[in-house]
């Protein structure tokens, strides 16, 4: 029906408001016109996470997130799963369960908490500081109290997986600040070990970079501040890898994939010692050396690369051998000799390829 009243409206959307003249006995209605009105969506009240945090392995204590507008559920999250766990108990009410993992112990860990959206809030959110997980014992609690395994107990459940090595094919990585890159990990075990194994990360710098996911396959790293900071993945039994991440604010494009025989020692991932320049270059280059001349069946050996001293943006290799039954080379570019002949290997980085030979004797 129509109304002199000017339509109001409060709850947030896209509006047509439709309006004409009204006639007299003289004068006909005026056509039909309508305008489109929007309401925007509010931003929330501040959200507030209270409750003592844990920070001894096997520790676990109640937090409650509050705060914020609407009728959104309310959220929680770990900043590195693998170190604290977090369970919902009540999402409506903001209850929830933070548990820290048995092995890890020298681990950091923060918390990612807020509100989520609905048809009048944006979502609300906010993360705490990091918190450093203690070797053992002491780990605070709210007032529900905390739980931890007796100092003394040494039964083959807490015994952590026997991890051997941590291994990336390269030591140094590029990421565009803002997006991620995928990192595939080879997390090796010792002979007869049948536990998953137990990792934790830690940045140098947090507030360049941080990990958002990690399994015992791969590692999900986010830029966040233009900068360099080294991130080391540890294992529970004390094994790491350390790499070294740097967050550019445009994409360090990849300008060349070649290979080189190799004429001098080259680290894993690593590059010479080179002239320094004032100009961050905006390209970066990769180097795949040539194998040894041969291997001998059984031998394990590492494919060297080296990168450029400013790595290109969110560039992992990916290798593939022509004949598995030779040699295969996993994920992290280490080859393993199996029969005599002879394969091909191809690093494919990007779109860019190169292909080496490998002679197995």
């Amino acid at each position: 029906a129509w109304s002199s009243i000017v339509p109001a409206a409060v709850d947030a959307g896209a509006y047509s408001v439709y309006y004409k003249a009204a006639g007299d006995p003289d004068h006909n209605d005026s056509l039909e016109r309508s305008v489109t009105a929007s309401i925007a969506k509010a931003g929330q009240a501040a959200v507030s996470l209270s409750g003592d945090l844990p920070v001894a392995p096997g520790a676990a204590a109640q937090v409650t997130v509050g705060g914020g507008s609407g009728t959104g559920d309310y959220l929680l999250k770990s900043t590195n799963p693998q170190a604290a766990q977090v369970a919902v108990v009540n999402a409506a009410a903001g209850i929830f369960t933070v548990t820290i993992a048995a092995g890890a112990a020298g681990a950091d860990y923060g918390l990612e908490y807020g509100r989520e959206g609905d048809g009048n809030y944006l979502p609300a959110s906010a993360i705490t500081p990091t918190h450093h997980v203690t070797a053992s014992g002491g780990g605070s609690g709210s007032a529900g109290g905390t739980s931890s395994g007796p100092a003394d107990d040494t039964s083959a459940a807490d015994v952590p997986a026997k991890v051997t090595h941590i291994r990336t094919a390269l030591t140094k990585y590029g990421v565009v600040k803002g997006r991620t890159l995928t990192i595939p990990l080879v997390v090796t075990l010792a002979e007869g070990e049948t536990k998953a194994p137990e990792l934790t990360w830690k940045s140098s710098k947090p507030k360049v970079a941080k990990v958002t996911k990690l399994t015992a396959t791969s590692v999900k790293i986010k830029g966040l501040k233009t900068g360099k900071t080294k991130i080391t993945i540890r294992s529970a039994n004390g094994k790491k890898k350390t790499l070294t991440v740097t967050v550019s604010k445009k994409r360090v494009k990849l300008a060349k994939l070649q290979t080189k025989a190799r004429t001098t020692s080259t680290s894993d991932g690593k590059t010479s010692a080179k002239k320094k320049t004032a100009k961050k270059p905006s390209v970066g280059k990769i180097t795949v050396y040539m194998p040894k001349k041969s291997m001998k069946v059984g031998q394990t050996a590492k494919l060297k690369i080296s990168v450029s001293a400013t790595p290109p943006s969110g560039y992992v290799p990916k290798f593939r051998s022509s004949n598995k039954k030779v040699a295969t080379i996993d994920k992290a570019g280490y080859i393993t000799a199996h029969k005599k002949g002879k394969t091909t290997i191809t690093v494919k980085v990007g779109k860019k390829k190169v292909k080496v030979t490998v002679k197995v004797k």
